[in-house]
């Protein structure tokens, strides 16, 4: 892990300075508030940006897409070294995605962050007109917590459609804080031993290879698109650190990011 210190700071500086301007210039949202809105006009002071709801939401997706176009792509041969990185990198990513799952999408029931959300105070409210009040504070209505979960589609409920339910108060850790930081910190690892063979490539040409130079051309094609999404994903996570979430909220989405990036760095 320790050779990896200099991104792992990296990602922390990142957190750290978008949180500092955030407060400073007051940009951020308080997502878990029950009345939540952008404080900017950029463009991605909105959930509804086509980066956010393209690639953040299914950011595992591709960040595997990622990690298996290197697998799949890399040279081929009988040196121990490669057999071990294909080897740890699978693993890797094996950690990597329990580690995913667990936080962001089940733990016995719920994940573990909405777990934590709920133990802090988090409550299932609908809005409703408040005819005593204004339409900027509308009437929070406490809810079944089963109404704030994805009804199915087959529901046999027929009337009049009401304001969907949703979550407010409790301690929302940033999950974006912490996929982004995992997603990129995967793509990070299983891309150094790639670039050495990039540069062989492009500094030597051997026109009696055809099929490892189709192979070698198939395995930059793969380097590249996994750089553009480290990119992306580092770009993505100041964004997130900028506009959305509490500083508190965001400092924890940090912790979780360290705590599953230590899993994966035990792996060598």
């Amino acid at each position: 892990m320790i050779q990896n210190l200099g991104f792992i700071t990296l990602l922390s500086a990142i957190v750290l300075l978008g949180t500092l301007y955030s407060v400073y210039y007051d940009t951020f949202q308080d997502t878990s508030s029950a009345i939540s809105f952008a404080k900017s006009a950029t463009y991605f002071a909105t959930k509804k940006n086509i980066f956010n709801k393209l690639f953040v939401k299914k950011a595992w997706g591709w960040t595997t897409a990622s990690v298996l176009a290197l697998l799949v792509s890399a040279p081929h041969d009988e040196r121990t070294t490669n057999k071990r990185w294909r080897i740890v990198t699978v693993s890797r990513w094996v950690a990597a995605t329990s580690s995913w799952f667990l936080f962001t999408n089940w733990f016995f029931g719920d994940s573990l962050l909405h777990r934590i959300w709920l133990i802090t105070g988090a409550q299932c409210v609908r809005e409703e007109d408040n005819l005593e009040g204004t339409p900027a504070t509308p009437l929070l209505v406490p809810v079944n917590h089963l109404e704030c979960y994805p009804q199915p589609l087959n529901s046999a409920d027929t009337s009049a459609p009401l304001k969907a339910a949703k979550w407010v108060g409790g301690h929302d850790v940033s999950g974006h804080t912490f996929l982004l930081m995992l997603s990129a910190y995967v793509i990070f690892v299983t891309l150094k031993p790639c670039y050495s063979h990039l540069i062989r490539v492009n500094s030597v040409k051997d026109e009696k290879a055809p099929l490892q130079s189709g192979l070698s051309i198939l395995h930059k094609v793969a380097v590249y698109f996994s750089i553009a999404l480290l990119l992306l994903w580092i770009w993505m996570l100041l964004v997130t650190c900028v506009y959305f979430h509490t500083p508190y909220e965001k400092f924890t989405g940090l912790l979780t990011g360290y705590m599953s990036i230590f899993t994966v760095s035990l792996i060598n």
